[in-house]
């Protein structure tokens, strides 16, 4: 029999900059009731995927399978883990 291979959707995405605040990245888990998470815009890198999966990876030493390429909602494929399940948040 073989395994399940079991995987995590994390959503991306931009927020442009107002009068109070600067550019910022938000990312989210695709399951119902994810919290999303905020990061400052790092120019440094070329999108919202990049950044959020550097973050991710300088988190928790995570590394995306894949990423998924959509113009609303680009996102990032995991390997189904916990730590990174926790490190998002459910409300």
């Amino acid at each position: 029999m073989k395994p399940i291979h079991q995987s995590i959707l994390i959503i991306c995405k931009y927020h442009s900059a107002t009068n109070t605040r600067g550019s910022r990245i938000s990312f989210r888990l695709g399951l119902p009731d994810s919290k999303a998470r905020f990061i400052s815009f790092n120019y440094e890198l070329n999108g919202e995927i990049e950044m959020v999966a550097h973050h991710i990876e300088k988190e928790l030493g995570l590394i995306p399978l894949w990423q998924v390429q959509n113009k609303e909602t680009p996102s990032l494929v995991y390997a189904w883990d916990a730590n990174l399940v926790e490190f998002v948040g459910l409300k």
